[in-house]
């Protein structure tokens, strides 16, 4: 339980929306990104310095048309993905198609997962994305060194990074529908005397496991660099965004004897966290 008072649900936060594609949902986003930002100082400091910017970003400014950019990418924002490839087929920067890449892709050739993580980060302002498929060349052996040397600097400078949870594959997206009731969390007036009187917010203590440590996704060794070296993480699960970047509830420090236990939110799940202050 928590109590009431370490959090802020306002209005704007619980939603009423049935798709966590919904703008609603999107500006809540936004706003937690921007609240770690301001608030979170943790989540600035660099854990890894080594390595350089990334060698090939994707620029995703057009609404229809996806450029791969080869340019300088020092200070550069942009956010990365970390998805399940899975057995579906898969767009990929190879060889014979660098030249297309660089001269755009329409983005209905991209699977749903990249069009959605490509939504996401439009949404949030941000102009670049790195996608390990559509970056680095994949029928390249050298270039597959260098790069994968690089992976852990690439998710350490990006702005934050989006999993796909509830994805198994690259088909599955990163939006699902969901019944707005169901998020609102269990208000309780304690009275008895193993707790401290007043209000407290009952939260599942087995959620985050359930959803986030257990998924499918988190099964992959990739996946622990991705997310312990990104500074924030944007975790879309089944049905709701949740947060966890030191705290979702709009600047609001959450003490960390609440880590792993806050999972309330807007919709499928989009999570923001940093594992340095991880709610």
């Amino acid at each position: 339980m928590v109590p009431a008072a370490d959090v802020d649900l306002t209005a704007s936060f619980l939603s009423t929306s049935r798709s966590t594609s919904s703008s609603e949902t999107l500006r809540q986003a936004k706003r937690w990104l921007s609240d770690c930002e301001k608030y979170h100082t943790l989540c600035s400091v660099p854990v890894w310095s080594a390595g350089r910017p990334p060698t090939r970003l994707l620029h995703i400014q057009h609404p229809d048309i996806v450029r791969l950019s080869t340019a300088d990418h020092a200070g550069v924002v942009y956010a990365t993905l970390s998805h399940c490839w899975g057995t579906s087929t898969i767009i990929k920067l190879a060889t014979d198609s660098f030249t297309s890449f660089v001269e755009g892709v329409d983005i209905s050739r991209f699977p749903k997962t990249f069009q959605h993580a490509i939504e996401v980060t439009r949404h949030l302002g941000i102009d670049h994305i790195w996608i390990d498929s559509c970056c680095i060349i994949q029928d390249s052996l050298d270039d597959w060194r260098t790069e994968s040397a690089n992976v852990g600097a690439i998710y350490t400078g990006s702005r934050l990074n989006l999993a796909a949870t509830d994805s198994s594959d690259s088909s599955g997206g990163l939006f699902r529908n969901r019944e707005p009731g169901s998020l609102s969390p269990c208000k309780i007036n304690a009275t008895e005397t193993a707790f401290d009187t007043g209000e407290y917010y009952f939260l599942s203590p087995v959620a985050w496991k359930r959803d986030v440590h257990d998924a499918r996704l988190n099964s992959r060794g990739w996946v622990f660099q991705e997310r312990t070296l990104a500074p924030r993480d944007c975790i879309l699960l089944k049905a709701k965004f949740t947060g966890s970047a030191g705290s979702p509830f709009l600047g609001k420090p959450c003490p960390k004897r609440y880590q792993n236990q806050i999972h309330l939110g807007l919709g499928t799940t989009a999570n923001i966290s940093s594992q340095r202050s991880t709610v």
